[in-house]
């Protein structure tokens, strides 16, 4: 048996990139409040 100790993450950090994070923190900030 073969294992492998390769871990590898998308290279394609356009994805990353195309993430309307201003939007995304504010969601994120709106649930902290409904869960405190």
């Amino acid at each position: 048996m073969m294992i492998s100790t390769e871990i590898s993450a998308s290279s394609d950090g356009a994805q990353w990139q195309s993430i309307d994070w201003k939007s995304a923190e504010a969601h994120v900030l709106k649930l902290q409040m409904r869960i405190a």
